[in-house]
C-alpha cells in the first residue's frame, strides 16, 4: 500500500533516476526549454532549483557540486559568468511548468518546462 506517500518516484532505481535528472537538467540548460511528462517535469524542476540556487553563490564547492552533475567545464564557465544579479534577488522557483498536450499513445500528460523570468537565457555550447 502506498499510504501518505507523497514523493513522486520514476521507475528504473535510484541510479537510473540520477541519470535521468542529470540529463534533463543538461539538455534544459543547453536548450532552455523542454517538453516532457508532468512526473518527470515535477522531479527535474526541484532539481534544476536547487542547481541553480547554488550558481546564485560563487564558492568553490557550489562550483564542483554543480560540476559533478554537468560535467562539462564550457558550460560551468558560462552558467556562472552568464549569471545575472537579478538572479540572487528570486525568491521563488527559477522555472515555470506549463501543460500541453495528452500523449496519444499512453495517454501522458505532456509539460513544457521553461524559465520563469526573462533574463535568464538558456546556454548554447558548441559541440
Amino acid at each position: 500500500m502506498k499510504h501518505k506517500i507523497h514523493k513522486v518516484k520514476i521507475r528504473g532505481g535510484k541510479d537510473a533516476n540520477d541519470m535521468l535528472m542529470r540529463k534533463l537538467a543538461v539538455n534544459f540548460l543547453q536548450h532552455g526549454h523542454l517538453t516532457t511528462t508532468h512526473a518527470k517535469a515535477k522531479l527535474m524542476k526541484s532539481f534544476i532549483d536547487k542547481l541553480l540556487h547554488k550558481v546564485t553563490e560563487d564558492t568553490q564547492a557550489n562550483k564542483r557540486a554543480v560540476y559533478s552533475i554537468i560535467q562539462n567545464k564550457e558550460m560551468l564557465n558560462r552558467l556562472y559568468t552568464g549569471m545575472n544579479e537579478d538572479m540572487k534577488n528570486i525568491k521563488g522557483s527559477f522555472l515555470r511548468l506549463t501543460r500541453g498536450k495528452i500523449r496519444t499513445s499512453d495517454a501522458a500528460q505532456m509539460v513544457k518546462v521553461t524559465y520563469a523570468h526573462e533574463f535568464l537565457k538558456p546556454l548554447v555550447v558548441e559541440e
